[in-house]
């Protein structure tokens, strides 16, 4: 797992904090598969540091429900429906702000 979680921070150079973020997200979270996180990232829109601000801010969402695990998988799964949310032919919106709206809609049953 160190290995992976050194390869995203790889990834994320350049943004000290959001790589920081993720790694402390992915060393908490249950189930991670960063494989599936970079599989959906590349069937989206969206790009790596779109998708871990989005699931930092999720991790910051969770939290605030008060609750303590972080079902890796299941968040993404649950980013990958927001994006089918948006329209290919207007402009993409903010992951972060897409999430949010999805949030507030339909909660998150996962956890």
């Amino acid at each position: 797992m160190e290995d992976d979680i050194k390869r995203l921070g790889e990834l994320l150079r350049g943004n000290e904090a959001l790589s920081a973020a993720m790694a402390d997200l992915v060393a908490r979270s249950t189930d991670v598969d960063l494989e599936y996180f970079y599989e959906e990232i590349d069937r989206s829109n969206y790009s790596l540091e779109d998708w871990a601000s989005a699931l930092v801010a999720f991790d910051r969402w969770i939290e605030g429900q008060g609750k303590v695990e972080r079902p890796f998988c299941a968040m993404v799964g649950y980013l990958h429906c927001c994006t089918l949310t948006t329209a290919d032919s207007v402009g993409v919106p903010s992951l972060e702000v897409v999430l949010d709206q999805s949030l507030k809609n339909y909660g998150f049953e996962s956890i």
